[in-house]
């Protein structure tokens, strides 16, 4: 079954050895029947193979039993870390087909009741998460470049937002046997040059410039995130994104050593977004004061932190493992819904607080539960 070339061509030179494939040839299928080859191998090899096959995988173990010879060997791999757990991503696969849709693929299912299922929700690739956390604004520039009332509007909102429970329970599905909770620490108003544009080197040097200053505390590192906000008109790089061309925030983490230590440091960027112009967007704009655009940024930001903290290392390293929860495609809960959204506001919306009168601005997180954008909701979905 697809065996590694190293030990394949060891395999062929010892044995009278086949090696096969199911997308080209030698072509060998496992999961359909072949009665004409029944008993006929001394020993059938699955490396890394099992884990890819469609459920129930039992089909293709039975035809390897029936392919070997008596007292054959069937010998198994499959791909593995020591902290997984058994889990069947996609345990009710009966008709489907993987489809092209906007430049990745998405599954799509009828189940075997009828009813259809279209996948490509988060899966949890084994990284880090964190339910309990703290977050601090921290705003760039000086205050002659803000308005007093944005800063109090969005330190507010977006602690509402964070502590809402009818929100929580869209995002509770991702912890489980685990509560959620999210202290804010004191803002941060900086008295420094207003930035021009800022790329993500430079958000990396602000972070440990300000660890470096005091200015931060050097409690619980691990469970907070530091929010830059950007004053209004600062443009924010992202490598070859733009705030000009519909960037509207990132999150990501750097490591620094001190003292003989290793610390990380959690940091998000977040644009003021406005219109420049009539035609001229910074950032993304949806509501109707730019304030309310920032909490919306600040919430998506904030929830990929809690559920996909440790991004940056997977992309350093390209592996997975670093991962917490993302679609097939690298999506995070909050970059699924803009993408597939006809219109931004069907996500991002304004809503009540739980218990209270007042308005949040925010964005709709993706929930597996609905296979979509989900938000507020009365009761975490069940399982």
């Amino acid at each position: 079954m697809s065996d590694q070339p190293g030990y394949a061509r060891i395999l062929a030179d010892k044995f009278d050895y086949t090696n096969t494939y199911y997308d080209r040839e030698p072509r060998f299928d496992f999961t359909a029947a072949h009665p004409e080859a029944y008993g006929s191998y001394d020993f059938i090899l699955s490396a890394d193979v099992i884990e890819h096959i469609a459920p129930p995988v039992e089909r293709a173990l039975e035809e390897a039993c029936r392919l070997l010879k008596p007292h054959g060997i069937l010998g198994i791999t499959v791909f593995c870390h020591p902290s997984d757990q058994l889990r069947e991503h996609f345990p009710d696969l009966s008709q489907y087909r993987v489809v092209p849709l906007g430049d990745g693929m998405v599954l799509i299912n009828r189940r075997a009741d009828g009813t259809l299922e279209i996948c490509d929700d988060l899966i949890f690739h084994g990284g880090k998460t964190v339910p309990q956390m703290e977050f601090q604004n921290v705003y760039l520039g000086s205050a002659a470049d803000w308005a007093a009332s944005d800063i109090t509007f969005i330190d507010r909102a977006i602690t509402l937002a964070m502590r809402d429970k009818r929100m929580n329970n869209v995002m509770v599905q991702y912890f489980p046997g685990t509560s959620l909770a999210c202290d804010p620490r004191p803002s941060l108003a900086l008295d420094e040059t207003k930035p021009t544009q800022l790329d993500e080197p430079d958000v990396q040097a602000t972070v440990i410039a300000l660890y470096d200053s005091g200015q931060i505390k050097k409690t619980s590192l691990g469970s907070t995130i530091f929010n830059l906000v950007l004053p209004p008109g600062t443009i924010l790089r992202l490598g070859a994104s733009s705030s000009l061309h519909g960037l509207g925030g990132y999150h990501g983490s750097v490591h620094i050593n001190r003292g003989g230590k290793r610390r990380t440091l959690y940091y998000s960027a977040n644009v003021y977004s406005q219109m420049l112009s009539a035609t001229k967007e910074n950032g993304i704009t949806v509501f109707n004061k730019p304030w309310k655009n920032v909490v919306a940024t600040l919430y998506h930001e904030l929830n990929e932190f809690r559920t996909d903290a440790d991004v940056n290392d997977a992309i350093q390293t390209g592996s997975n493992d670093a991962l917490g929860w993302t679609s097939r495609a690298g999506q995070e809960c909050g970059d699924q819904p803009i993408f597939a959204a006809q219109s931004l506001s069907l996500v991002f919306k304004e809503v009540t607080a739980t218990g209270s009168t007042k308005k949040i601005p925010l964005q709709f997180m993706y929930s597996n539960a609905v296979h979509g954008a989900e938000g507020p909701i009365a009761q975490p979905p069940l399982g």
